[in-house]
Formats: C-alpha cells, structure tokens, sequence
C-alpha cells in the first residue's frame, strides 16, 4: 500500500499544479470575459457549477446520515436523477464552449 499511497500523492499533486497555474495564468482572461458577457467565460463557469452540483448530489443520503439527517427514498432517488442529468449536461456545455472557442469568425 506504500506505492499505491506515493503514486496517489504524486498524482494528486500533479492535478493540484495544473489547476493552480491554469487559475494563474488563466483567472484575468476569464473574470474579463465573464464581465464582457463572453459566451465561453459563462459556459466554463457554468460547467464547473453544474459538476459541484454534481458532486454534492452524489450520494447525499448516505453523506447526510452521517450528520443525523435522514433523507427519504424519493428525495433520494430524484437526488440520485439529478445528478445523473448534471453530469451528463456538464460535458454538453464543455463541448458546446469549446465548440465557441475555436469558433472562425465569419467574414462580414
């Protein structure tokens, strides 16, 4: 378990470095755009909302119930749908703002 846990550390350190320096290199460009209406400044932000909506609908019944909160079948079967349904639309937007930033300018 010693090489799992050094190769797991070594990978998450890596992730932590690239996104601290795509924050860096990248946070002025895209606060500009949110504020200049740019359409792929709000689809990233709007992918990177809808994958920690995600994220916190995964598995809410059994994260609650750590904390004494017990949540109904139903809640958490809708819970468990609209999770599924933001992780599937979190690549759509990726795509469609990709889709926008390579985009050509048409000639007038």
């Amino acid at each position: 378990p010693l090489v799992e846990m050094l190769v797991v550390s070594a990978v998450m350190l890596l992730l932590f470095y690239v996104g601290l320096s795509i924050l860096f290199r990248h946070f002025q460009a895209f606060w500009s755009g949110l504020k200049a209406g740019s359409l792929v400044s709000y689809g990233a932000l709007m992918a990177f909302a809808l994958l920690v909506v995600a994220k916190a609908l995964d598995g809410i019944d059994r994260k609650s119930r750590e904390f004494g909160i017990f949540i109904g079948d139903h809640t958490s079967m809708y819970a468990f749908a609209a999770e599924e349904i933001l992780e599937f639309g979190a690549p759509l937007v990726i795509l469609f703002t990709l889709i926008l930033y390579f985009k050509k300018p048409e000639p007038c």
